[in-house]
């Protein structure tokens, strides 16, 4: 009797493999993509020039956290951004820090707002009327503005002017947080930076250090005497890597 021939799997047999283990995988992926990493992650990208910056940061904590400060002027560059740095099916954003309220730095936080899951929202004002928009921001500003607060109202997001001294607490364990350095009541009540309305804040973790001053004038760098480099740490926990219009650090 020949005996029949076993090497060849019929295609049968891999449907139902497939039709049975893809699931499987899938969601393995899904947990390995949404498990807690073991360091702090800042990622930093330019949608500007290298002499004229438009920087949008994420910031990612070990337990999940996520800050995003700036959502820059096109939509889909933030987005793109989002939805290559973020984990497939994650949509939780939970704090967005709107430095300046230009297009610059806030044209694309309608449509961050409406895909993702914002939690909270600081910004320099909250009134379309203030003495910012209406001195010292262009037409284009001023509609982006009109659009940011469409958008707050909208979703019904908590939203707050920062002060000097505010703190968002990303990872109590580990003594993760972010600190609003500026505006100062005091310094900007007598000076034309409150009409301008800008955000100066620092995130802490440890000896790590890092200062969000982008676009920040040189007498309000003085006044706060930020340091030279944007950020600095201890070289034995920090990893800098780089790509095209990305810096992104890894502390552990």
């Amino acid at each position: 009797m020949a005996n029949k021939d076993t090497s060849s799997i019929s295609p049968r047999f891999w449907l139902v493999f497939l039709v049975a283990f893809l699931p499987i995988i899938f969601g393995g992926y899904l947990v390995w993509m949404e498990w807690p990493q073991a360091h702090l992650r800042v990622s930093f990208f330019n949608l500007g020039t290298a002499k004229n910056k438009n920087m949008l940061v994420l910031i990612e904590a070990p337990n999940g956290v996520r800050v995003l400060i700036n959502a820059g002027d096109e939509d889909r560059a933030a987005l793109s951004i989002l939805g290559r740095s973020l984990p497939i099916y994650q949509y939780k954003i939970d704090a967005v820090i709107l430095t300046e309220m230009k297009r610059k730095y806030i044209g694309g936080f309608p449509s961050v707002a409406e895909r993702y899951d914002v939690g909270k929202v600081l910004a320099p004002f909250l009134n379309v009327n203030t003495a910012s928009v209406s001195e010292a921001s262009s037409t284009s500003d001023q509609r982006a503005i009109e659009a940011v607060m469409s958008s707050l109202s909208e979703k019904k997001l908590e939203a707050k002017i920062a002060l000097q001294g505010m703190k968002i607490v990303l990872d109590q364990k580990r003594d993760i947080y972010l600190e609003i350095l500026f505006p100062d009541r005091i310094f900007s009540s007598a000076r034309r930076e409150m009409r301008e309305g800008i955000i100066v804040s620092r995130l802490v973790y440890g000896k790590t250090v890092f200062t969000f001053s982008d676009g920040v004038s040189q007498s309000i760098r003085d006044y706060l005497k930020l340091p030279a480099d944007e950020w600095r740490a201890s070289s034995s926990s920090v990893e800098r890597f780089e790509s095209d219009g990305e810096k992104m650090w890894r502390i552990n």
